[in-house]
């Protein structure tokens, strides 16, 4: 029984240590594992061995002294004693040799036992586990590229876009009026590379592309591998009882399963399609990345050089405006000054804010927003506000600062557009001397927000 014990012992001890092995050492631990429980077995034959020497000069020890003490009471009774205890040690030497023989067996049979429980243990957490991970995540590659190889057709409807909004000619598009400006060349290269994107997406993405592994060998290697796991884990729940445990550990179909399951190999198919499918990501971010420049290519084209020049002109007067502005509502807001002026004056303040937040959201290149934030800066600084018009002003600045990032993100979009239609970025002495026309730079404004539109409408379909 404390052999049965000491078995269920080593057994679960044993499973929580696999769980640590890396898949690449595997076969290398197994073979340590083996000669560990060779080493194991010699040990315990060994102590078995000195219990059993112990026990015999014990009773040789034993036997002696009862010879002494027959000798003294008599010749011929201790003759006839001695005859006794000599059929008497040769019984008993008959049974212990007998017994010594069946322990022996039954401790074979529990070493045989231990070491199938801890090689088929082993075998579940490493190579059984890494395969079936090795094929989940083929699994999902195969899933993502031909998910991505889906939308390939996408690319060919933006090309399109982009050749009629450069005139017609996907050979000499027009950008600004001009067919050799960098605006120009940058469209062409863009509806070329959009155009070829679908035959780039396909051949690196559809599952016909992908270097799948035999799925036929796959599915025959995953079957054994759950069999042999639901025999494992069967064998594991008999841990409580060794006697059904050791039987369950010997059952002969776990040979030809060990057999199948060290034959099967995923891990060089796994690469190959992770590979592959980097490669299908790698393509498909080209493309996206292709369709979004072509938006801002087209919005910047869309626009001639001085009426772009001309609204951010106009937005960084405004966002110079709304700083002015933000920083004289401040410096109300934190007044501490005890004396009071009308409350109409304060509340006028508050409601130039909202004017501004108001134009700022319709149209950041609105030129009636400098007018607006010249009204608040030209307040008088002895002004002063209650504490209610001071807990206001407060929102009214976190207002104006919002305004300013939302004007700010309008001139850096025209500069943007300025370099990718002229291959350079406005200087700050190109954008001070243009003119500034609010009628055309609205009229601009509203070409560049419908194609805008346009577009970010496509993309939502899609």
């Amino acid at each position: 029984m404390n052999k049965l014990l000491m078995l269920a012992f080593l057994v679960t001890l044993m499973g929580l240590m696999a769980t640590a092995a890396p898949q690449d050492e595997v076969d290398d631990m197994e073979l340590e594992e083996v000669e560990a429980y060779d080493h194991a077995e010699d040990a315990v034959e060994s102590r078995e061995a000195r219990e059993a020497g112990r026990k015999r000069r014990k009773n040789k020890k034993r036997l002696g002294k009862k010879r002494t003490a027959k000798k003294a009471a008599g010749q011929k009774k201790n003759g006839r004693k001695s005859k006794k205890q000599k059929a008497v040690r040769k019984s008993q030497g008959g049974r212990n040799n007998k017994g010594s023989r069946s322990g022996s067996c039954r401790a074979s049979t529990d070493y045989t036992c231990l070491i199938n429980a801890m090689t088929y243990l082993n075998l579940t957490k490493t190579q059984v586990a890494n395969y079936l991970k090795q094929q989940g995540r083929i699994i999902a590659a195969n899933k993502t590229g031909e998910k991505k190889n889906g939308k390939k057709g996408i690319f060919a409807a933006t090309a399109q876009r982009i050749i009629r909004s450069g005139g017609g000619n996907s050979a000499a598009l027009s950008c600004q009026g001009s067919t050799t400006s960098n605006g120009a060349k940058n469209l062409t290269d863009l509806a070329a590379l959009l155009n070829g994107c679908e035959a780039k997406v396909k051949a690196a993405c559809s599952t016909e592309n992908m270097p799948l592994p035999n799925i036929t060998e796959v599915t025959a290697c995953v079957d054994a591998k759950m069999t042999f796991k639901g025999m494992v884990d069967k064998c594991q729940m008999m841990k409580d009882n060794g006697t059904e445990a050791c039987d369950c550990w010997s059952n002969d179909n776990f040979t030809a399963l060990v057999t199948t399951i060290r034959g099967c190999k995923l891990s060089d198919d796994q690469k190959a399609v992770t590979a592959q499918l980097k490669n299908c990501k790698t393509e498909f971010s080209a493309c996206k990345q292709a369709e979004d420049d072509g938006m801002k290519a087209m919005s910047s084209c869309a626009t001639s050089k001085a009426d772009l020049l001309a609204s951010a002109k106009t937005l960084t007067e405004n966002s110079a405006g709304i700083d002015a502005a933000k920083t004289k509502v401040d410096s109300l807001a934190n007044s501490t000054s005890s004396s009071r002026a009308a409350a109409a004056t304060c509340a006028e303040v508050i409601t130039i804010v909202t004017e501004i937040t108001t134009a700022v959201a319709a149209n950041p290149e609105n030129s009636t927003i400098t007018t607006l934030t010249s009204k608040i800066t030209s307040i008088s600084s002895s002004l002063v506000c209650s504490d209610d018009e001071k807990t206001s002003l407060m929102t009214s600045s976190t207002d104006l600062a919002s305004a300013k990032e939302s004007v700010d993100g309008s001139l850096a979009t025209i500069k943007e557009d300025l370099e990718i239609a002229t291959g350079s970025a406005p200087t700050p002495e190109e954008i001070s001397a243009a003119t500034s026309s609010p009628t055309s730079t609205s009229a601009t404004s509203a070409r560049r927000n419908i194609v805008a539109r346009h577009l970010l409408n496509r993309f939502n379909l899609n």
